[in-house]
């Protein structure tokens, strides 16, 4: 029994998900009510109030998903490390990043991306600040790690609101990028 409820459950939220995305293609995410998403996601308001407080908390746990998906890759991260594969590590990114393309489109095009951007920024500064005790100028690099981090993000954040090449090739170029960035410091 326990089974089919989760499997409900999960049937229910997905649907909501679906009907937001669907709505926030259609108008600004501000004038989406719970009556609109209810209508669309084919269930009762009583069910949406159920799971999430308002559009608000469910776009709140939408960017919680996301950061949690996105979060163990950058958790260990020593990306000045000789044994760092930057191509590698930017490949299973961008797969990620490919499989969630119309979410993180939706959100990018609504301006809701910028909240997932800073805490997934902020993850990462936070994992590389250990690996400044092997640099002289632990501060010149502190500043150079969040001038970089916000850069790659810029240019991920471009690419995810309108690819203009290859996800192969966008992966390749964010690598060189990167790795020709964090070679010049050292």
């Amino acid at each position: 029994m326990a089974e089919n409820e989760d499997r409900r459950v999960a049937r229910t939220k997905q649907s909501i998900y679906d009907a937001l995305f669907a709505l926030m293609g259609e108008k600004d995410c501000e004038r989406i009510t719970v009556t609109d998403l209810a209508e669309r996601a084919n269930i009762n308001r009583k069910t949406f109030y159920v799971y999430y407080a308002g559009i608000d908390d469910l776009l709140a746990h939408i960017e919680d998903e996301l950061y949690e998906k996105y979060a163990p890759f950058f958790r260990g991260t020593e990306v000045l490390s000789p044994e760092f594969d930057v191509y590698g590590f930017f490949a299973a990114v961008a797969d990620i990043i490919e499989a969630d393309m119309p979410v993180l489109q939706t959100l990018s095009r609504s301006g809701r991306l910028y909240s997932l951007e800073e805490r997934l920024k902020a993850l990462i500064v936070e994992e590389l600040q250990p690996q400044l005790v092997m640099v002289r100028d632990a501060q010149a690099l502190r500043l150079y790690l969040e001038y970089a981090v916000a850069g790659i993000f810029a240019i991920l954040i471009d690419w995810i609101r309108e690819p203009k090449c290859s996800l192969e090739d966008f992966t390749t170029f964010l690598a060189k990028v990167t790795l020709t960035s964090f070679r010049a410091i050292q």
